[in-house]
């Protein structure tokens, strides 16, 4: 088949991943050969994949082998562009790209707004689906929110407004991908492991402005306004946008209704003439109520549970706390990375959050980090059920027990959504539990939330 003016017989995937096995997928429907290269060992189930479709593969490790004869290589975004075998490639002229950018040559898309940012990009990308469809629009809402963009090529039309949740590992090897309409949520320091510095990271983050023309629409606060001076794009900021005086406004968390501005920032950029003064709070709760982001799970002895395992920095942690009044125990933990926790502990500090439980492989770490705030309300687990049982051990009635790792979940889980349903099989099992009837408690009088 032909990608960009060249034609691929043969394409090497470099991780094998929802992303990789996506792309694997849309290559044997289009009858492209597939080589597999997997740093881990590959699951049963992707072996068994693999040989039912006679694809070689090689696992635990990366070898030159893999692109004898490969016209090119699609990296998982998970791949660090550091990995010695993507300079080998490079060497032999062999091009790189991303599922999202080949995903992107391969449809050219009519409409779309790609959405980046550290901090609430699912909740966004689902936003501006749910409003753009109120106001009719078909719609695909696909990426990093765990929908391969590569597997609905396919079958997108030309009408259809596509919208993509962009993570910095994405935007890290792209090249060619330009968003007519671009959103930038917010910057704090995140995956300082694999960017290495802020400066980095920053940088990486701003791609998703790359190649706008004058015509385009690059969407972000006024605070990030400095990071981006030379843009040709239109700049819009989003935190000045107006929206009518909706009734249920006010049941919205602060984070919240800042995403809400940013989605609707990103829609008016498309559709300048639509009504915001329609949309419906069914819509808006159905786009917010995320699995295992601020998800209310129930009680136990009258203290309020909330699942936040989708918190894996720094910055969402501190959003988690600032959404509550009263007294909150804050169960932490899992693998950092490594930017950001100073700002969290003075927040913590700040709030007079009433206990801190710390587990997983960061627990030394972020100990020592509130302790160097001088905080010391702090507690150990061995893991997340011991954490719990600390945590419930300390709450008292009217509390809320708030479980916002704050780091990722791949010390002891696979990711977030495992380590979510993990968090909530433990709680089922607790003595005098009350399961959640609504993922977001009536919040109308209730003195647990921070209102505006």
């Amino acid at each position: 088949m032909e990608i960009a003016d060249r034609e691929i017989s043969r394409a090497t995937i470099i991780g094998f991943g929802l992303s990789g096995r996506a792309v694997t997928e849309f290559f044997i429907d289009h009858g492209v050969d597939v080589y597999v290269s997997e740093i881990d060992e590959l699951a049963a189930v992707d072996k068994e994949f693999l040989a039912h479709h006679g694809i070689p593969y090689e696992e635990q490790g990366h070898t030159s082998c893999s692109l004898t004869g490969s016209d090119l290589v699609v990296i998982s975004p998970g791949v660090a562009p550091t990995t010695p075998l993507l300079a080998v490639a490079d060497k032999e002229g062999i091009p790189i790209t991303t599922e999202m950018e080949l995903a992107f040559l391969l449809a050219l898309p009519s409409y779309l707004i790609a959405v980046a940012g550290t901090n609430g990009k699912s909740t966004t990308v689902s936003l501006i689906g749910e409003i753009l469809r109120h106001f009719g629009k078909r719609t695909l809402v696909a990426g990093n929110i765990g929908i391969p963009f590569i597997s609905k090529v396919d079958s997108l039309t030309a009408e259809e407004i596509v919208v993509l949740e962009v993570s910095s590992f994405q935007l890290e090897q792209m090249k060619a991908f330009r968003s007519p309409v671009a959103l930038l949520l917010n910057i704090t320091p995140d995956h300082l492991d694999r960017h290495h510095t802020w400066e980095r990271y920053v940088e990486t983050e701003t791609r998703i402005f790359m190649n706008q023309q004058e015509s385009d629409v690059a969407i972000l606060p006024e605070n990030l306004n400095h990071l981006c001076p030379h843009l040709c794009s239109h700049k819009v900021f989003f935190d000045h946008f107006q929206l009518p005086d909706l009734p249920w406004l006010k049941k919205l968390y602060p984070h919240e209704r800042m995403n809400l501005l940013a989605a609707s920032a990103a829609v008016h950029a498309l559709l300048s003439d639509c009504d915001f003064s329609s949309l419906p709070w069914k819509k808006i709760e159905s786009a917010l109520s995320l699995l295992f982001r601020l998800q209310y799970a129930g009680m136990v002895n009258q203290a309020m549970i909330y699942n936040d395992s989708k918190s894996t920095t720094a910055a969402s942690t501190a959003a988690a706390i600032a959404s509550f009044s009263a007294p909150i125990i804050l169960l932490m933990g899992g693998r950092h990375k490594g930017g950001g926790y100073e700002a969290l502990a003075r927040q913590i500090v700040a709030a007079q959050i009433k206990g801190v439980i710390l587990y997983g492989e960061a627990a030394p770490f972020l100990d020592g980090i509130l302790r160097q705030t001088g905080y010391t309300a702090i507690q150990r687990a061995d893991d997340l059920a011991q954490a719990l049982h600390l945590g419930l051990t300390h709450a008292d009635c009217g509390d809320i027990l708030l479980f916002s790792p704050a780091c990722a979940s791949y010390d002891h889980y696979c990711n977030y959504e495992e380590r979510g349903q993990a968090f909530n099989d433990l709680l089922r099992r607790q003595q005098n539990y009350s399961p959640a009837t609504r993922t977001r408690p009536k919040r109308c009088s209730n003195s647990h939330y921070r209102g505006s």
